[in-house]
């Protein structure tokens, strides 16, 4: 049927096209060329996002209203609103912002599969993406990402530093973080913090 195509096309796994990087006179097998790209793109990233920062979302916003902003009722319902549970509309919203020929990531959850999910499964879905809010706890998998190496645009093929790399994060979360972006954009515009 048409809907086991679509879960079969979007389930296929993501295949980089990665040359093989050389340095003067050495060709580099694919596990030598991912070590290779590891070590140089690791030199740029050391983000760490502990748990502790995690949970300190509703404290945080709350201390910085109570210390940098006039108090207001409106400013308390809006903080009500940013901190409340995640709306069927807005997940509706976000699985629908995303196209359909977007990678899967490590979750291996398709956005074509999610688009056509029934109401009974976004509901679920909702269910979950609300336990994560309301707990402020990240299902482990939604910590993980897989890294795709992209050639910057003009850039020789074997260079190392012509590549970038890509995260291609899960399905799940890219949705839980297009709601809260979305959340603090309509924070910010409406009491005027940008």
């Amino acid at each position: 049927s048409t809907m086991w195509k679509l879960v079969k096309q979007s389930n296929k796994p993501c295949q980089p096209q990665v040359p093989s990087l050389c340095e003067p006179g050495e060709l580099h097998f694919e596990k030598k060329t991912a070590n290779i790209l590891v070590t140089h793109f690791g030199k740029y990233n050391n983000f760490d996002l502990s748990n502790d920062i995690i949970s300190l979302r509703n404290q945080t916003v709350h201390s910085f209203i109570d210390g940098k902003i006039v108090k207001e009722i409106s400013l308390a319902v809006d903080v009500d609103l940013l901190n409340g549970p995640i709306t069927y509309e807005e997940l509706d919203s976000a699985i629908n912002s995303f196209g359909s020929k977007i990678t899967a990531g490590p979750d291996e959850v398709s956005y074509l599969v999610l688009r056509q999910l029934p109401d009974s499964g976004k509901r679920f879905l909702l269910k979950i993406l609300n336990t994560s809010w309301s707990n402020s706890a990240i299902p482990q998998i939604w910590k993980h990402a897989f890294i795709r190496p992209l050639l910057k645009n003009g850039c020789i093929k074997s260079d190392v530093n012509s590549w970038r790399p890509i995260s291609i994060t899960s399905s799940l979360c890219k949705i839980l973080e297009k709601i809260i972006n979305a959340r603090l954009m309509w924070f910010m515009e409406k009491n005027n913090l940008h």
